[in-house]
């Protein structure tokens, strides 16, 4: 399973499979996380640097649990719309990660989040053409991508599509 061995070092029994820790709150503006990013030598989409300039930064700081669930975990067996995906999450006691926990994923856990393709289950927000999008960590060869990927409620993800969903607020 993706991240196994950093969940296996978890201190706290956690309440989902595929359970990880992030930090939010680190960061007081978008162009602040583009230089960490930069930093940490992430390839960035153009739609990526569109969705991190307009997200909104909750403005305090809070430490997150966040949980990884494909397509078929979340009962889809032969894929399903963005919007059911994210009702079946509800369903199970997950909901939405706030925009910029995907990011702070990918910064704190750079290894383990790109080991595979993890789609950020969040509220959309529009990319350079208009069109609703979502964060995506992916690794294409040597290079670690964080890409802005279209998601309207009719999209269609495929069973092995993973979700990054928020498990619950610690502390």
């Amino acid at each position: 399973m993706v991240l196994t061995t950093f969940f296996d070092s978890l201190q706290e029994e956690p309440m989902f499979p595929n359970w990880i820790h992030v930090h939010l709150g680190g960061y007081t503006n978008s162009e602040a996380y583009l230089r960490m990013l930069t930093f940490k030598s992430f390839s960035l989409g153009e739609s990526a640097s569109t969705l991190i300039r307009s997200m909104p930064l909750r403005g305090h700081e809070q430490d997150l649990g966040l949980c990884v669930r494909s397509v078929q975990e979340l009962g889809f067996d032969r894929g399903g719309m963005h919007s059911d995906i994210y009702e079946a999450a509800f369903r199970e006691g997950l909901t939405v990660c706030p925009t910029e926990a995907g990011i702070e994923l990918a910064i704190q856990h750079t290894e383990a989040a790109s080991r595979e393709r993890l789609l950020i289950g969040m509220d959309s927000l529009p990319d350079e053409y208009g069109h609703r999008a979502i964060f995506r960590i992916t690794r294409d060869g040597e290079d670690i991508w964080l890409r802005g990927f279209s998601a309207p409620p009719h999209r269609w993800w495929f069973p092995e599509d993973k979700f990054v969903f928020l498990a619950r607020t610690i502390g």
